[in-house]
């Protein structure tokens, strides 16, 4: 199998096994006084946005249910570096 078709096969679950590791340990460190838990978090959910139809489907009901979570992915999202933070934009 030429190298290009196995790179294009692994790419997604690559990307959605790396959003959703670090959505887990953004969580954990979440509960820590440093705002780095929650970065990435958003740096997670920036990779899983473009790459996860569902993850993107859930993410726009919190979105339109929590103007908490709106403005906070929102911020995120500014503060990302570049093509991260489109995803998290409204």
């Amino acid at each position: 199998m030429p190298m290009k078709r196995i790179f294009r096969t692994a790419h997604r679950p690559a990307k959605r096994a790396a959003g959703y590791a670090l959505i887990g340990l953004g969580s954990v460190l979440a509960i820590t006084p440093l705002p780095a838990g929650i970065l990435l978090a958003g740096v997670g959910a920036a990779i899983l946005i473009p790459a996860d139809s569902g993850f993107r489907r859930w993410v726009r009901e919190r979105r339109r249910s929590s103007k908490w979570l709106d403005g906070t992915l929102n911020r995120i999202g500014h503060a990302a570096p570049g093509s991260l933070g489109r995803y998290l934009i409204r």
